[in-house]
């Protein structure tokens, strides 16, 4: 062992310049990426929910159209208003205006506001906005975890977004690749951002909701049940209508 010694008044200090063993150091890395990998996936987990609620019957009545019609984003938003009934309409963001910045990027999705006031993003293909030509075997696996259909806030979609464009520049520079302009959160977010007049209205329209649940009182939960129920039955039957109906075409 390579070693110094280091004299200050009477007292002798042993110092050790020997650096810790390969396996050790190894095994830390090793330790700190499981970490790491396990903090991305709770991460994942923690935005993306599974869907409750109405958010369910639109996920799974989004997965029907998308299995029948294929990803048109404006096809889906109008079987979503024509045959099941939900407030949807289509968001296009276009490269430019007063939130774009120069690589900011196109994009359609569908915005559905459920239950008078709460708005919810749906996105058909959401786990493509992220592949990469080269990605090695952890970004593969976190990738795996992205849902295909994103149902869920704003806020939900955003965190997601912060998680992925982090793990997108790891691996690009573990790929020996430097992170493109369009790979950055700012360029990605900007599919879904909403403009300052947006963000405000959707804030309003929770804040109306809030107080509109919490003024509805003790009798509000037994009766909402109720009425979701014959919702649910109604819907079924009106899903089975169009389905039959559709087979005769055929």
């Amino acid at each position: 062992m390579t070693s110094g010694l280091a004299v200050a008044g009477e007292d002798v200090l042993l110092l050790s310049s020997t650096p810790p063993p390969l396996s050790s150091r190894y095994e830390s890395k090793k330790d700190e990426d499981r970490s790491s990998y396990r903090s991305v996936l709770d991460g994942l987990r923690a935005c993306t929910p599974t869907p409750a609620g109405p958010a369910r019957m639109l996920y799974f009545d989004t997965k029907h159209f998308l299995e029948r019609e294929g990803a048109d984003v404006p096809v889906i938003a109008a079987r979503l208003c024509g045959e099941a009934g939900y407030d949807a309409t289509v968001k296009e963001k276009k490269r430019g205006g007063e939130t774009r910045g120069l690589f900011d990027v196109s994009h359609e999705y569908v915005q559905v506001r459920l239950e008078g006031s709460a708005v919810v993003v749906v996105e058909v293909r959401l786990r493509e906005h992220f592949a990469l030509p080269r990605e090695s075997p952890r970004y593969k696996e976190v990738l795996r975890r992205v849902p295909e259909i994103f149902v869920g806030s704003r806020a939900q979609l955003r965190s997601l977004v912060g998680i992925m464009c982090a793990e997108m520049a790891t691996n690009l520079t573990e790929t020996g690749l430097s992170v493109p302009p369009w790979r950055k959160f700012d360029s990605v977010w900007s599919r879904w951002a909403n403009t300052p007049e947006e963000d405000q209205e959707e804030r309003s329209a929770a804040v109306t909701y809030a107080a509109r649940r919490d003024d509805v009182g003790a009798f509000a939960g037994t009766w909402a049940e109720m009425i979701r129920e014959r919702e649910v039955r109604e819907h079924i039957e009106r899903m089975a209508s169009h389905a039959a109906a559709e087979a005769n075409r055929a």
